[in-house]
């Protein structure tokens, strides 16, 4: 088992950290007193509800504590149980970190001469297509050629938004206006293929997971993006909005259901009070791919779940 240690922090709370402050915020003096007592383990799990962590978590993580605590005697103060805490945190969160880093996988798929291509969804709102401007500054910043295609024709400003990404990354554009979203996107990997692009980013409209006719048009634009091009799409990635809480994992459920999420993306972390909500994630086990802490293109990082601890307890 890896163990969460400071050393492990990769940006020592650099971005996170600014953008989980309203979360940090409900743990504030928890750890900062003597005694050990029920009424601390009591306020400790109302911070962790109030996080929206959610209950069955909350009481697990701390059912897991006190034992932790009674078996370990020199435990003496809040301090103490903090190491501890932590370490429970950093289990829960480390299996939803990434086996292998996008990038090495990118070049595994490029070895074959053909685009890696992610198929982005998720609900109205939870800020898909700036994603998506973003995942193509990320990957172009790691010299990879890019192309995007704007699946995304029931919003009407979505395919020009994609557009703007484009050229704001100097990156081609798939764009038909009023054009069926499988056609494009079968257009989209054939071209992408032909100019050798390393990725392919293909935008879909937004839609709640219970627009059952809408999720099926999901599935039907990944079946024809595989006929297109058999390996594809290598990712089903969905963009979730972090300050959603813990309608976050519903949302997660029903798209997991109907299209095989491979990776999550959260947006918006930035200022929010329920960024408890990622413990909750641990039911889903679907990796977090990246973590949207801002709203500057650079504003996308890799999760790190030792970033992700140290900057919900604090210290």
């Amino acid at each position: 088992m890896n163990s969460f240690n400071i050393g492990n922090i990769k940006n020592k709370g650099i971005s996170l950290w600014s953008s989980l402050k309203k979360t940090r915020i409900k743990f504030s003096g928890l750890f900062s007193q003597d005694l050990l007592n029920d009424n601390w383990y009591e306020d400790l799990e109302e911070s962790l509800i109030l996080a929206d962590s959610g209950p069955r978590t909350a009481r697990k993580l701390i059912d897991a504590l006190k034992v932790e605590v009674s078996i370990n005697k020199s435990v003496k103060n809040t301090e103490d149980a903090r190491v501890i805490f932590e370490q429970l945190l950093f289990n829960i969160v480390n299996p939803l970190a990434p086996k292998h880093s996008e990038l090495k996988k990118i070049e595994q798929i490029n070895d074959t001469g053909k685009p890696f291509v992610i198929m982005i969804v998720g609900v109205n709102g939870s800020g898909k297509t700036t994603t998506i401007g973003k995942l193509a500054n990320f990957y172009k910043s790691s010299n990879k050629s890019v192309m995007l295609a704007a699946g995304d024709t029931f919003r009407a400003a979505a395919g020009e938004q994609l557009k703007y990404w484009g050229e704001k990354n100097d990156i081609p554009t798939i764009f038909q206006k009023n054009g069926d979203p499988a056609s494009i996107a079968f257009d989209a990997v054939k071209s992408s293929e032909a100019k050798e692009k390393n990725v392919l980013l293909i935008d879909t409209a937004g839609r709640l997971p219970s627009q059952l006719n809408l999720m099926d048009e999901l599935k039907k634009i990944k079946r024809v993006i595989g006929k297109a091009l058999p390996s594809a799409p290598n990712h089903t990635w969905l963009v979730v909005d972090g300050s959603s809480g813990q309608n976050t994992l519903s949302q997660v459920r029903l798209f997991h259901e109907k299209l095989v999420i491979t990776g999550i993306i959260i947006t918006k972390l930035d200022g929010t009070s329920k960024g408890g909500f990622i413990l909750s994630l641990q039911d889903a086990k679907i990796p977090i791919q990246f973590i949207g802490v801002g709203e500057k293109i650079q504003d996308l990082k890799n999760f790190e779940p030792a970033d992700l601890v140290a900057s919900l307890i604090g210290k």
